[in-house]
């Protein structure tokens, strides 16, 4: 899936689309990876809290139910993160290609 901010394509991101995928994500990639697309259930903090265990450092994008960036991360290896504010997706990108400002809104 192709991820913009306006008509500015940011990343090709592959959906993790299934349970599976959701469990691994990023785990055991080499530190230039295809980015991962997450959707969580619902928007939230606690409940969708991520971890880095066996992860590369990667940019960790969230997003809230209108698709507004509420915090770009960065994520060191075996860490554990909850977004600061709620988000409903999120987006893991290698270390430093993040690219977008918190309060842009994306759209694929």
């Amino acid at each position: 899936m192709e991820i913009r901010v306006g008509k500015k394509k940011l990343w090709r991101a592959e959906p993790a689309g299934s349970v599976l995928k959701k469990a691994v994500g990023i785990m055991f990639r080499e530190k230039k990876f295809a980015p991962v697309f997450f959707e969580f259930a619902a928007e939230a903090r606690a409940a969708n809290s991520i971890h880095s265990l066996f992860c590369p450092e990667f940019d960790a994008v969230f997003l809230d139910a209108g698709r507004k960036v509420v915090e770009i991360r960065r994520v060191k290896p075996f860490s554990f993160v909850t977004p600061s504010k709620p988000a409903k997706y999120l987006i893991e990108v290698p270390a430093g290609l993040a690219k977008v400002k918190a309060g842009a809104r994306l759209s694929w």
